[in-house]
């Protein structure tokens, strides 16, 4: 049956599944990254941070456009792969991290936008005081109201949105190649006074769940996929989106070493420097905004409320991102959707092999702090899933699923000391506050 007009118009183009994944990677996080990268790492750490992650995040994006081609029967991103690959549990489990993840994003982005206001208008503070806590939650559920009007209002704000993100990483990035100071480059480069492999190694390593962050919404295109007119240019997008935004993440962190020294951009406050909705989904959008609602509240007693934020959104996106990972990579090992002797499978092993050690090695970086804090989340999240299994009648784990819940389970109450572990492991996050 030929599609009606209306399914014709919401259908999305080259240029706006690229414009998707722009706008769903270019959020608060680069906007933090002067500062961010400052605290730890010279300009030395930052290039080969970028190419560790450039490169990680490259194959990931290749994945997704595999998938896309080789998959076009899965139109639901993250979840649909994780299900496919790895049964309904691991698949509930990712979409439930990637969801949480979105949150989590959406609540460092609230923080930082009254942390901005605050340094004109004090009473904001670093975005967690109670007037910032008040006017996020004002903003937030205006918002939700405007998309329960409609797709048309909605898509304007993101527009909007978009434009107020670009134009501003654009002027910074002009400004600072006209005054760019090449010593200051010199003298930031090792970052350390005394230069070792050692020292650049750490410096590397305290970056990586922040680049993790800012590449979050990589897979916009392949969310959307089920809208999009032409099933290849999902991939083509995701590419293209994810080099856009490498190059501004990399220029505006390397400009940033050319203007100021390590010791003042270290000194700078948060800040240093949308997707497309075709239907109304009431329900998981209250639901949604109720969760952020939460998170931001609880801002209020969390002591480095930005920073924690941004590295437990990336500890729960690195999950589903390295079940992405494998199934393509499981995909290549068994041969399917492959024709006898096909060159691409090989490629295609090898892209996804690499994503699968970059996600996991993004993980190993991260230590376990945040990963025995998301543990949490994923046990509680697992409770929805025993009610939906029940309400089918269906038996709720499979044995593989069950040892999974367990170890998910079991690592809880370690992450119930999280306080005492952060204050121990997170040096940045004690920096960070300071400033």
């Amino acid at each position: 049956m030929a599609p009606s007009s209306n399914e014709v118009d919401q259908k999305l183009s080259r240029s706006a599944l690229v414009a998707l994944v722009v706008g769903s990677m270019v959020g608060s996080g680069i906007f933090a990254l002067p500062a961010a990268f400052g605290r730890v790492t010279g300009v030395l750490g930052t290039l080969i941070a970028w190419v560790i992650a450039g490169t990680g995040m490259l194959m990931l994006a290749f994945v997704f456009q595999t998938l896309s081609r080789r998959r076009p029967d899965l139109d639901a991103g993250i979840y649909a792969y994780a299900k496919a690959g790895f049964g309904d549990y691991i698949g509930f489990a990712s979409a439930a991290g990637y969801w949480i993840g979105c949150c989590l994003a959406d609540v460092a982005c609230l923080i930082l936008i009254k942390a901005t206001i605050g340094q004109f208008f004090p009473i904001f503070g670093d975005g967690t005081t109670p007037a910032a806590i008040a006017s996020a939650s004002v903003l937030l559920w205006g918002v939700h109201f405007l998309v329960l009007r409609g797709i048309k209002g909605a898509a304007t704000l993101n527009t909007i949105a978009t434009y107020a993100k670009i134009i501003p990483i654009l002027v910074f990035i002009g400004v600072a190649l006209l005054v760019l100071d090449p010593d200051l480059i010199s003298q930031n480069f090792w970052g350390t006074v005394q230069p070792s492999v050692a020292a650049v190694s750490s410096q590397v390593r305290s970056t990586m769940l922040l680049t993790v962050f800012v590449f979050v919404g990589i897979e916009g295109a392949s969310v959307y996929s089920r809208y999009a007119r032409d099933r290849s240019d999902i991939g083509f997008a995701t590419v293209t989106g994810f080099l856009s935004v490498l190059c501004l993440l990399v220029l505006v962190t390397l400009l940033s070493y050319g203007i100021l020294t390590r010791q003042e951009l270290t000194g700078l406050s948060t800040p240093s420097m949308a997707g497309v909705i075709h239907q109304v989904p009431t329900g998981a959008l209250w639901l949604t905004n109720c969760v952020i609602q939460a998170f931001v509240l609880v801002t209020w007693f969390a002591e480095y409320a930005f920073t924690l934020a941004l590295k437990m959104t990336s500890a729960m996106t690195l999950i589903p991102y390295f079940l992405v990972a494998a199934y393509g990579l499981r995909l290549a090992y068994l041969g399917n959707s492959y024709h006898a002797g096909e060159l691409a499978r090989t490629v295609d092993g090898i892209c996804s092999a690499i994503a699968t050690i970059y996600a996991v090695g993004m993980i190993y970086a991260g230590g376990p702090t945040f990963l025995l804090l998301s543990s949490i989340l994923y046990a509680l999240g697992t409770f929805l899933f025993f009610l939906a299994k029940r309400e089918r009648k269906e038996t709720v784990f499979k044995p593989f699923e069950a040892i999974i819940f367990a170890v998910i389970t079991l690592l809880v109450p370690a992450s119930m000391r999280w306080p005492s572990v952060l204050s121990r492991s997170e040096v940045l996050l004690v920096e960070w506050r300071r400033t």
